[in-house]
């Protein structure tokens, strides 16, 4: 968050998840099930960084807990792309 109460850097974390999803198109035809959860959690992720940047939150808890939430959908993505390469 910046001095204006708004979550920066969310564009470029959105962009990232958009090429992520990308890449895996290839999975949407090999195995549709992780394709579904992934970008079913990519989609969560990139919903609430939106909601976040879209709205100034002079709370610094609350910014505190959106920050860990960002993180916990990101360690989610990340989980379940180990768990789907390593079988």
């Amino acid at each position: 968050y910046k001095n204006d109460d708004k979550l920066v850097d969310a564009i470029r974390l959105i962009s990232t998840m958009d090429k992520i999803k990308k890449d895996a198109l290839y999975f949407k035809y090999s195995n549709s099930e992780f394709y579904d959860k992934l970008t079913h959690e990519i989609d969560e992720l990139t919903d609430f960084l939106t909601s976040c940047s879209n709205n100034r939150q002079s709370d610094i808890d609350k910014q505190a807990d959106n920050i860990k939430e960002i993180g916990k959908k990101i360690e989610l993505i990340y989980q379940l792309i180990d768990k789907y390469s390593t079988g």
